[in-house]
Parts: C-alpha cells; structure tokens; sequence
C-alpha cells in the first residue's frame, strides 16, 4: 500500500509517494527509449498523454490536479500525467550535443535571461491561479530541464558542482531526498519542547547528511551494483 502513490503513503515518509510513480515508469522506460528515436513522435505522445491525464483527473480525481490523491485510480492517472516529463528527459539526452553546442554560443544576456526563465517556471508563485492548476507540472519540469542544461554546459557551473560539498551533494541527493522528512519529523517530536527551532533545524540538518551518507554507501550503491551485475548478465544470456 506504500507503493499504490496516494496521500496515505505520505504519512510514513513524505516523499513516498514519488517512488510509485518512478517504479511504474522505470517498467516502460526502455520503451520511452525506443519512442524518443523520432523526437517528432515523442512530443506528439507526451502533449496527448498530459491532455488526456488532465482531463482523466478532472473527472476522476480528488478535487485539485496538485494534490496527492486519495484513490488508486487517481494516482495511476496521476502516473500517466508523469510519463511525459520522461519522455522530456529521454528526448534531452538525446540531443545535450546539439542543445549544448546552441547554449555555449549564446550572449552572456541571453544565457542570463534563460537561466532566470527557467527559474521562473518552477517558482509556483509568480504564475497565475489556473496556469498552476493545469500546467503547473509542465512549467516545472521545462524549467528544471532548461536549469539542468544551462548548468551543464557552464564551464563555471560545472566546475563548482563537480567539487567539493557540491559534488558530495548530488553524489547523495537521492538518498537524501527519501531520509530527510523522517529524519526532521523525528528531530522535531523528540526536540519540539526542549530546544528552539533554529536548533531542530541544525539537528535535523546534519542527522539528514549523515544518514544519506549511510544509506547512499550500504543500500543505494550496493543496488546499483546489484543491477548492473544482473542487467549484464540479462544483456550476455540475450546474445548467446
């Protein structure tokens, strides 16, 4: 039931309900792949599978598009409506030569002025009522696509991110992203009364780091390993 992407879930550990949505993609993501070929077909699907989740979800969902669902059903419309969002990211792979090589020729102004776009479009308050309703999901992830892309292809960007802290913070964002909400809930129950917020929020902070660490190096890495050896196996068997 942790696994179904509904509200309940949440009241475990908050991001949760993200990891249903991303194990039912990962089943067809080979299959985006295979789409993301002819960039033309694949924006065609991913613009009629966002149309049709919106509408699906105006029927049959729970009130509010931004909202987790309460049902099944809403939930597996609610992954549907993500899949475009993959198809996005398949399709930026496959052209981060030609998108980069446009990118670097661009005018310090210019590259300044897409960078504060694509801020802009993950920044829920500067949009209006009815784009955040509908859209909300796309403006985020065409904005978290243009920052990924004007990062990468910054020599300065990417010399800060690929050392130090910066680097040792992607390194466990993953886990980091699936701990700190258990970890801050706890720090804040077991401290609420005892200590003030600035210090919850230290506590909370470094017992976050700290775990993601601990979990990046024994389960994250570990299952990495895991498919690899697993997927190597599958791709040698297959060409025998």
């Amino acid at each position: 039931f942790l696994m179904e992407g509904t509200n309940f879930a949440t009241r475990f550990d908050g991001p949760i309900w993200s990891l249903a949505h991303e194990m039912r993609i990962s089943i067809i993501f080979p299959v985006l792949v295979v789409i993301g070929r002819k960039s033309g077909r694949a924006i065609a699907l991913a613009l009629l599978l966002f149309f049709v989740s919106t509408v699906l979800l105006e029927l049959f969902g729970d009130g509010n598009i931004n909202t987790l669902p309460d049902s099944s059903l809403a939930a597996w419309i609610l992954t549907l409506r993500y899949v475009p969002i993959f198809l996005m990211g398949v399709l930026l792979a496959k052209h981060a030569a030609t998108l980069g090589a446009i990118i670097r020729r661009l005018p310090w102004w210019m590259y300044a002025a897409c960078l504060a776009a694509s801020y802009v479009a993950i920044c829920k308050h500067v949009r209006p009522d009815w784009a955040l309703a509908y859209f909300g999901d796309l403006f985020i992830a065409l904005g978290s696509g243009g920052l990924i892309l004007l990062t990468l292809h910054s020599p300065r960007a990417s010399h800060f991110l690929e050392k130090g802290p910066a680097h040792w913070l992607g390194r466990v964002s993953y886990s980091l992203y699936l701990v700190h909400v258990p970890v801050l809930l706890f720090v804040g129950f077991q401290l609420g009364e005892k200590v003030g917020t600035s210090a919850i929020a230290a506590i909370a902070i470094a017992s976050s780091l700290i775990l993601a660490e601990i979990m990046f190096r024994w389960i994250e890495q570990p299952a990495i390993a895991l498919g690899k050896r697993l997927t190597a196996r599958a791709v040698l068997v297959g060409s025998e």
